[in-house]
């Protein structure tokens, strides 16, 4: 009975498969204004193993964050997809002190940290007096700027740092008046870390003219805003800045859910583990969401922050020593594929200058993952879903609802790769890339080609 029921599965899989319809062929792609030189594609069939059209498979270009479909990879096999990221406090009531260690957490946000007070209080911490802290895990300044830093403000060039707090930036928000009146402005951390100078005025229309600079004010955040915001704009206006002490900016933020009056500014020190797992005191551990929601949280939003925060801990996991992480990324691409990777020299930023990959390499990537059974739904389920997620979410294309994508996008570069449904019902794995000095948004060409794509298919 059960060879026969095997059979009949067998004959109707083939059958309904073989009912499906296949592209006619040759097929051609319309790049639009796009040069063809200018754009790679490369188009899998799963089903029938082979690629059903390429473009300029093996021509590097500029991939944007794609490469973070290289991080997910090497994060799910190397950390586990239940990883998570752990700091430790210890309180010595003799000295009033609190002790902190991390490794990193980039989830950490004002939310996460109120419990984080919260817990030390329930626990019986009443007064701090000192706090000590080792941030020493991405080297000896405690914090990294990040690569294609430009000395502003911009929360883009955020700080990199084991104690980091929304993402060591800061949103304001604006909320106009009547004309000629002044706009109220928020800090949407409160505490004492920052202080706000300047004004913005009320003028008709909607108007986004606002300017904010953020300056370092002897480790605090000094924000000076100006300019002027339309009356029409009836939700207001959000805008984010960078901070300039992370350290500073968590345990300011951490003292003040803790009720303390009084300033305390971190000391830093090398901590052995040890003196987290001692008996006379009070040991907490703060531990983030597993690593497979923060990967989901990395690719719906493409955050740069989070990805070299990863890269950092599989580093650090891996060989002690953040610095490890970029060459294991780089082993883990090439041993999983068989192909180099091109350039890479950075997991997140993926700056035309630093990371160069072809279509043939993301293909085989995307292959190799799609193959691995055990984490295969992970990776690509961290992939947001097209027009209904993150930087997919926007789309108005033919293809929405029927792909998960990793995007990429710099001036002039557009890159999408993924898994898509073919209107004929047939699965594929897909990857484009589009580097054209003619435009410098490049999505609605994307989608152009991808609905071509997924109409032929």
């Amino acid at each position: 009975m059960r060879p026969l029921l095997l059979l009949i599965l067998t004959l109707s899989f083939a059958i309904l498969h073989a009912a499906e319809p296949l592209p006619k062929a040759p097929f051609t792609v319309d790049f639009g204004i796009v040069a063809p030189e200018d754009a790679g594609v490369v188009l899998y069939d799963i089903a029938a193993k082979k690629e059903v059209f390429a473009h300029n498979r093996d021509k590097e270009f500029p991939y944007a964050s794609n490469v973070k479909l290289i991080t997910t990879g090497a994060a799910l096999k190397h950390l586990g997809r239940n990883y998570t990221f752990k700091t430790r406090f210890y309180y010595k009531p003799e000295t009033a002190t609190l002790y902190m260690k991390t490794l990193g957490d980039p989830t950490m946000v004002m939310e996460e940290l109120w419990l984080v007070a919260n817990e030390l209080k329930n626990r019986g911490v009443k007064y701090i007096a000192r706090v000590v802290a080792d941030d020493y895990a991405y080297g000896e300044k405690g914090c990294i700027p990040m690569e294609g830093n430009d000395g502003t403000g911009r929360a883009y060039n955020a700080y990199l740092s084991p104690f980091a707090l929304n993402y060591n930036s800061v949103e304001l928000v604006f909320i106009p008046a009547k004309a000629g009146e002044k706009a109220q402005v928020f800090i949407s951390t409160p505490g004492r870390h920052f202080t706000l100078e300047g004004e913005v005025m009320t003028v008709k229309g909607k108007v986004k003219t606002v300017d904010i600079k953020s300056e370092n004010d002897n480790g605090r955040t000094k924000l000076t805003v100006s300019g002027s915001i339309g009356a029409e704009l009836k939700e207001g206006l959000r805008k984010e800045r960078k901070i300039w002490d992370p350290l500073r900016h968590y345990t300011d933020l951490l003292m003040y859910f803790m009720f303390q009056a009084k300033d305390v500014v971190p000391e830093r020190a090398h901590l052995d583990d040890s003196l987290f797992d001692a008996a006379d005191g009070i040991r907490y551990t703060h531990e983030s969401r597993e690593l497979f929601l923060v990967l989901t949280l990395m690719n719906r939003w493409s955050t740069n922050f989070i990805a070299d925060a990863i890269m950092y801990a599989i580093g650090l996991e891996k060989k002690k020593d953040h610095r490890a992480g970029l060459a294991i990324l780089k082993e883990y691409a090439k041993a999983l594929t068989g192909v180099e990777p091109g350039i890479i020299n950075a997991c997140g930023l993926g700056t035309i200058e630093q990371n160069l990959l072809t279509p043939g390499f993301v293909i085989e990537l995307l292959k190799k993952e799609y193959g691995v059974s055990f984490a295969m739904p992970d990776f690509f389920a961290t992939l947001p879903v097209a027009g209904e997620e993150g930087t997919m979410k926007k789309i108005k294309a033919d293809y929405k609802h029927a792909a998960r994508l990793k995007t990429g996008s710099l001036g002039f570069v557009a890159a999408v790769s993924g898994i898509i449904r073919g209107k004929s019902g047939r699965l594929y794995l897909v990857t484009l890339v589009l580097d054209s000095q003619k435009k410098a948004y490049l999505v609605p060409e994307r989608d152009l080609i991808l609905d071509q794509l997924w109409n032929a298919f």
